[in-house]
């Protein structure tokens, strides 16, 4: 195994029962915003169209105000975009990443001064 392979991160996830909030939906979010598109950004997370709007709609389901606004009409007409809510979350995810890595860091530290080389 590389040692990149071996380095520790620290991941996040934030569980509402049995569904959960992570680097995954909020990646697949991130790239609806830059792409307008469910299809483009399943592309660009590497997964189909189907398993992306299934993880859209969970996340839409998380909350009382929407996440999304989808538009039907094809690739010229339709499209989707981030709520005022949706990119809330974003940011607030982004922040809250920040502070976790932050946070992390003396024990990242004192792992990796540690950790068989």
């Amino acid at each position: 195994m590389s040692d990149e392979g071996r380095k520790a991160r620290v991941k996040t996830k934030v569980t509402f029962g049995e569904d959960a909030i992570g680097d995954g939906k909020l990646q697949l979010l991130l790239q609806v915003q830059r792409t307008g598109s469910i299809s483009a950004a399943a592309k660009a997370q590497g997964m189909g169209f189907r398993r992306a709007w299934h993880l859209l709609d969970s996340l839409q389901n998380l909350f009382d105000e929407p996440v999304l606004i989808t538009e039907r009409g094809g690739a010229k007409a339709g499209g989707t975009k981030l709520t005022n809510f949706g990119l809330q979350l974003l940011e607030r995810y982004s922040e809250h990443q920040v502070a976790v890595q932050a946070a992390s860091a003396p024990f990242m530290q004192w792992l990796a001064e540690n950790a068989k080389s």
